[in-house]
């Protein structure tokens, strides 16, 4: 099985794009509890 360097780096970016998407997630619920524990 070859993998074509188009193949790769668009599912490299489908990852990074989850990724992302779940780190800006957490960071934002982290922001909020991190404001509420400060109040």
């Amino acid at each position: 099985m070859s993998l074509r360097t188009e193949d790769v780096v668009a599912f490299l970016s489908r990852c990074v794009a989850e990724i992302d998407r779940s780190l800006y997630r957490t960071s934002s619920q982290d922001r909020k509890l991190i404001f509420l524990l400060r109040e």
